[in-house]
């Protein structure tokens, strides 16, 4: 199981800029544990368990260096330090962000899926609370991921991850389990032991549910080199609410 380097984030605006997925730093060390379990995903999703096929196209690589994922109206969920501060904190709320575009459905194969490249900040949080942004690309997958609103899952629920760790096509992260936080600087968090590399932030955490897998949190690494993985809750908690608004708001245009 390979564990990738995030920054240490202090929690205020200036530290964003030290965040690998808005610098693109290459330099930054990685440290494996274990075996290296990630699966490149077919196109047609032939190689990954049946019940996430219809859910492979809904994940994107935002240009900053971060995966996102579709939830549905164009709404996407990613961390919130895959933004750069102006962008968490804009001027013009719900405008286009300048330069900035996601491309969904990059496979081994080759891209498949729609590019967007009108992409609206909608909510953004980076704090010592929890890391998340909800944005609005105007081109989008007709699959989606559902989330969890409501629920928090039980301690040791399964899950699995999708995303583009180091920036490659997209690849699959098989399962594990969250696992009692002991590192975690977001309070508001999860931790779990998936393989995730720098890349992997904003990767939505899927509940291992064969009927209906859900999006639970957003990846958004480890906060030293020995921690595990952490997340950010989306369930029960302001990010929920903000899920909960937009949905209503898009779904009605």
């Amino acid at each position: 199981m390979r564990i990738g380097t995030f920054c240490a984030f202090a929690f205020t605006v200036f530290s964003v800029f030290a965040c690998k997925h808005v610098s693109q730093d290459p330099s930054s060390e990685k440290v494996i544990i274990g075996n290296d379990d990630f699966v490149a995903v077919n196109s047609d999703g032939s190689n990954i368990p049946e019940e996430y096929r219809s859910l492979i196209r809904a994940t994107g690589y935002l240009d900053s260096g971060c995966t996102v994922t579709h939830i549905g109206n164009g709404l996407v969920l990613t961390a919130g330090h895959c933004l750069a501060p102006n962008e968490i904190f804009p001027n013009d709320p719900e405008q286009c962000l300048p330069g900035r575009s996601i491309q969904f459905g990059i496979f081994k194969d080759g891209i498949t899926g729609p590019k967007a490249t009108c992409i609206k900040r909608l909510y953004a949080q980076l704090n010592n609370t929890r890391d998340v942004a909800l944005l609005h690309a105007d081109k989008f997958p007709s699959e989606k991921v559902d989330v969890e609103i409501d629920s928090t899952p039980a301690p040791e629920t399964q899950i699995t991850l999708f995303g583009h760790p180091d920036g490659r096509p997209l690849q699959w992260s098989k399962y594990c389990s969250l696992i009692v936080l002991k590192y975690c600087n977001t309070k508001d968090a999860f931790g779990f032991l998936c393989d995730s590399l720098p890349g992997s932030s904003g990767s939505l955490l899927l509940s291992a549910d064969k009927s209906r897998p859900l999006g639970i949190g957003v990846l958004v690494g480890p906060i030293r080199e020995e921690d595990k993985n952490c997340a950010s809750r989306i369930t029960g908690n302001e990010a929920s609410e903000k899920i909960k608004f937009f949905k209503k708001k898009y779904n009605n245009l």
